[in-house]
């Protein structure tokens, strides 16, 4: 945990290293993948990937890891580089 309340978490599958972010801590809501919890990967040869960016372990050309009307337990995993590049991404969640 951060001083500003952000959790990190690292999770080490044996292939990539993956980086969880909630950025409003873990006792805020809405805890969801793609709303406040984002996640980040190391590949193989070190490059950092926001996830849904192709070749990203949560990527889909279909959106099925991020998409405003799926109710799949993964989907949002895939939403950390729409996030980090749709100016609206925000204002058009799911509520």
């Amino acid at each position: 945990m951060l001083n500003d309340g952000s959790l990190v978490l690292l999770e080490d599958n044996g292939r990539f290293l993956f980086i969880s972010i909630d950025v409003n801590g873990y006792n805020k809501n809405p805890n969801r993948l793609g709303q406040d919890l984002f996640i980040f990967q190391i590949d193989e040869k070190g490059k950092l990937l926001p996830m849904g960016v192709p070749d990203s372990y949560y990527y889909s050309s279909t959106a099925a890891y991020c998409s405003p009307s799926s109710s799949g337990s993964m989907n949002g995993a895939g939403c950390t580089y729409n996030a980090l590049t749709d100016k609206d991404y925000f204002k058009n969640l799911p509520k």
